[in-house]
């Protein structure tokens, strides 16, 4: 499910960024930019920190992602905006 965020919230410099609390099997959110937000499970994490790997994926997709990229709303989503 795609959502689109109001154009008021921006991103946040990465070292600005905090970590969520992650659970396996949790529903987080993502933005890959245009404020518009991808709702994920988290499959997997491979560290313990804010640089972690994590594995999300929605209905038709898979990502490898940092852990402090993910959102619990779709307004964190943006703020934590993936980067490339």
């Amino acid at each position: 499910m795609k959502i689109k965020i109001r154009e008021a919230i921006k991103p946040i410099p990465w070292p600005q960024r905090k970590t969520v609390e992650l659970v396996i099997g949790g529903i987080y959110c993502i933005s890959f930019g245009e404020r518009k937000v991808i709702q994920v499970t988290l499959e997997s994490v491979n560290g313990t920190d804010r640089m972690a790997h994590v594995v999300v994926s929605s209905k038709d997709s898979k990502w490898s992602l940092y852990a402090d990229e993910l959102g619990l709303t779709p307004e964190q989503a943006v703020l934590h905006e993936v980067t490339f």
